[in-house]
């Protein structure tokens, strides 16, 4: 039908693009020289905060500054990643949770979870007395200033994103300026010195050198995607936060995902039932910003919790891309992601 034929062509282009991906992280030689040359040619200069290398020897246990109940702040919690990120922090039951919803049902469907403590706002307002609403199952809302929830965070994820195109959603506030720097302007002024990590959710592409006109190269998708500053405004989001980490002495980590046109529709990625059909709900750990391919949300927001529970990820900058099998579960197959970053990483070297 009518209806169908866009998400039959969206369908068949993401098929194509998750396919060479995995074909190009299959091959060691292959993604070694890619990897060089794309390095020569993409690269806009590493972020300011020095690269930790993992640790190699395997097998191991997590190493990490996060304790049993120390309270994380999730901002960004109502966006599909975010869903994904609570719902696998609340599972585990091993933190307190802050959680900053911009919608007020989402706020209400968690409000009664004795682990999580609930808020809507617009954190990408000028800043001034920023206050958001706390929300309670029953029903006797207040107001709460931002900083205060900041103040008494132990680590904070931001997993906040919207379309590369203009869009409702932008009309309403939720543009890649307001979202990542505004909204990243406003959780660096109220950090406190009680976090111990920054993860940010970022995208591929961020960090490339994008010419003004296109160029049939590597970087044309990514070009397309920031033809109205989309990547230009995570880039600065990106630099915010690392200047953050640095300004508080506090690990940053980038992970990144990739965006499309729209959230959503014909010109969005793959929802996960299709990423399950082509059975590619595994995912690759990559260095830098070299490599392209999709991002289910659930590979994202696995490695967003993964990122904050294990310190081999701090002051590091991480793509993931979707490749065949299944996700990664245990810390023995964390482990053998690690390891295949810390090998790339070493081939790039």
């Amino acid at each position: 039908s009518g209806a169908q034929w866009p998400a039959s062509c969206r369908v068949l282009l993401m098929c194509a693009t998750v396919i060479a991906a995995d074909r190009s992280l299959t091959s060691s030689s292959s993604y070694s020289s890619t990897s060089h040359a794309l390095s020569r040619a993409a690269f806009v200069p590493q972020l300011s905060h020095p690269l930790q290398r993992l640790r190699s020897n395997l097998p191991r246990n997590v190493c990490s500054s996060m304790r049993m109940k120390d309270t994380v702040t999730v901002i960004g919690a109502s966006t599909s990643v975010g869903k994904r990120l609570t719902s696998e922090l609340l599972k585990e039951q091993e933190f307190s949770l802050n959680l900053c919803f911009d919608k007020y049902s989402d706020a209400m469907s968690h409000a009664n979870n004795p682990l999580a403590r609930c808020y809507v706002g617009n954190i990408a307002q000028t800043r001034g007395d920023l206050k958001v609403l706390q929300v309670s199952s029953s029903g006797e809302n207040r107001m709460i200033d931002f900083d205060t929830i900041l103040g008494s965070s132990d680590a904070i994820v931001v997993s906040e994103s919207t379309s590369c195109f203009p869009s409702v959603d932008w009309l309403l506030g939720r543009s890649p300026t307001d979202l990542n720097v505004k909204l990243l302007h406003n959780v660096a002024k109220g950090c406190s010195p009680r976090v111990k990590k920054i993860v940010l959710l970022s995208a591929l592409g961020a960090r490339r050198n994008l010419t003004r006109l296109p160029k049939l190269d590597a970087n044309i998708l990514f070009w397309i995607l920031n033809i109205f500053g989309a990547l230009d405004a995570i880039r600065e989001g990106e630099q915010i936060i690392c200047r953050t980490g640095q300004r508080l002495s506090v690990p940053t980590s980038i992970i990144r995902a990739k965006l499309h046109c729209y959230m959503s529709g014909p010109f969005g990625g793959m929802d996960e039932e299709l990423f399950e059909e082509l059975q590619y709900q595994s995912l690759e750990l990559l260095p830098g910003d070299i490599s392209d391919g999709e991002t289910s949300d659930l590979s994202a927001a696995l490695t967003l919790k993964q990122a904050l529970v294990d310190d081999s990820f701090n002051n590091k900058d991480v793509s993931v891309v979707n490749s065949r099998g299944s996700s990664p579960q245990s810390l023995e197959e964390w482990n053998k992601k690690i390891q295949s970053l810390l090998l790339r990483e070493k081939q790039l070297a």
